[in-house]
């Protein structure tokens, strides 16, 4: 079980009373969603933290492709990121997006998702900022997280 902080946890328990339902924040999937999500452990999700941070400026956008060192897209960069940790996540961003369990900004971890609506993803790295491969003629990039729609993803184990 996750540990929450008190105040946390009180103010779930008050809106749990109030709305007769679970609060956003709390993120507790059903038995069958947690185990259709993909899941990394903790020391897979920091080393794909390190991986993307140590791409930055390196790896060149490239529409449809996977590789860190020839070029990948947004959701290609993600996926390798992860796979070679040994982490399978689907191939565009919104199955990359329907695999992993959603989760709040409060709750966001380095090694987590940032989804901008269907159409882009990057990776968490802390203190408001992602790694992503950001659009043709550029190269993978660490910046801060913009406004926009965003939702938020964990490949955390629930």
């Amino acid at each position: 079980m996750r540990h929450l902080p008190k105040i946390t946890t009180a103010l779930s328990a008050l809106a749990v009373a109030a709305t007769g339902g679970v609060a956003a924040e709390t993120v507790a999937p059903t038995p069958a969603e947690a185990a259709t999500k993909v899941t990394a452990s903790s020391g897979d999700r920091t080393d794909a933290t390190t991986l993307a941070k140590s791409r930055v400026s390196k790896t060149p956008y490239r529409y449809g492709g996977t590789s860190l060192w020839t070029g990948a897209d947004c959701s290609g960069f993600v996926q390798t990121v992860f796979a070679k940790q040994g982490v399978k996540l689907p191939r565009t961003v919104s199955q990359q997006k329907a695999a992993v369990r959603q989760t709040s900004k409060t709750w966001l971890r380095p090694g987590d998702l940032v989804f901008y609506g269907s159409y882009h993803v990057g990776v968490y790295v802390g203190n408001g900022y992602i790694v992503d491969a950001p659009s043709s003629g550029r190269v993978v990039s660490k910046r801060k997280m913009w406004s926009g729609s965003r939702t938020y993803g964990t490949l955390r184990p629930a």
